[in-house]
């Protein structure tokens, strides 16, 4: 389910081969790919949020709704998810509707991108 959240990067990636979103989808193919293994998730989280720092420090958008709610959400759906057992398949719905998405669009707006 998580690796239906990527596809908008495929977008990203060959439109305007914004090494960002290749990062965010090859990291997100092996880790989701692979989720019981500790040290992917590590890596992809690392990954994930070194991206979202230094699009954050580098981005003159005047507004970063999209990015608060995918860190924002990510941070709660891990801890619904592990302190009090949510569903597996509601977690991954939530991950790729308030997680995923909402960092791609982040990052299509930082990128300035037009729909063709």
């Amino acid at each position: 389910m998580p690796m239906i959240g990527l596809i908008p990067y495929i977008y990203l990636m060959y439109q305007y081969n914004s090494y960002r979103a290749y990062i965010i989808f090859i990291n997100g193919l092996i880790y989701h790919y692979n989720d019981k293994s500790v040290k992917l998730r590590y890596y992809d989280i690392l990954c994930n949020f070194t991206i979202g720092y230094y699009s954050f420090c580098t981005t003159k958008q005047l507004t970063y709704e999209a990015g608060y709610i995918g860190f924002l959400s990510f941070i709660l759906n891990n801890f619904l998810f592990y302190k009090f057992q949510i569903n597996e398949t509601y977690s991954y719905s939530a991950h790729v509707l308030f997680t995923q998405w909402p960092i791609c669009y982040f990052l299509f707006n930082e990128l300035n991108c037009q729909l063709v």
